[in-house]
């Protein structure tokens, strides 16, 4: 699990999921889209428009139905409303950029892996070079927690599901409950 940042602010009602997957933020970006493959990460799409104004329904199963309005999209970003019916409605925003490549110059191990996370201005990053997707939720108030774990599960599906290895659904809440078990050792 390539998992950069995990922040759940309370204070600030905003929880930031930074993820690396191996694989250019343009095949990222497209896999978030791909309503053949949602299933395989997220929930069934019952209706997926991703243009601004457009309407999102996914079936997380059962038919507990999340309904999101686009708000904005903005080449490999977005943002748009999350709605469960026994939810107050939040946002959600996705940002999916190239992944700093690590520098290799330097004569101290100390003093490069500093810089690793440094961007290198030299070179564009090569096509087929790692992503960060940055997810931002918020408006979650007592929700932060489990939607900490949940989103946690949800991008691991979604990195399986990118690389052409999709997990098995029966697999998403034994995830959460191992998600829950270790953020709970990492608190104490």
């Amino acid at each position: 699990m390539p998992l950069r940042e995990l922040s759940a602010d309370s204070s600030a009602d905003t929880l930031t999921i930074a993820w690396e997957l191996p694989a250019s933020p343009e095949t990222v970006w497209a896999h978030l889209q791909n309503v053949e493959t949602l299933s395989e990460w997220l929930g069934r799409p019952l209706t997926f428009d991703s243009r601004v104004g457009g309407e999102i329904i996914i079936d997380h199963d059962d038919s507990y139905l999340c309904r999101s309005e686009v708000l904005t999209v903005d080449g490999h970003s977005a943002e748009l409303t999350w709605s469960f019916p026994d939810e107050p409605t939040s946002r959600v925003a996705v940002t999916v950029t190239a992944a700093a490549p690590p520098t290799d110059r330097g004569p101290a191990p100390q003093a490069a892996e500093a810089r690793a996370a440094e961007p290198r201005t030299d070179a564009p990053p090569a096509a087929d070079a790692p992503s960060v997707l940055v997810l931002r939720h918020a408006g979650l108030g007592d929700l932060i927690d489990s939607y900490r774990t949940g989103w946690i599960a949800h991008l691991s599906f979604f990195e399986a599901s990118l690389a052409g290895t999709p997990l098995p659904s029966s697999q998403f809440w034994p995830l959460c409950s191992t998600v829950d078990r270790l953020l709970e050792r990492g608190d104490g």
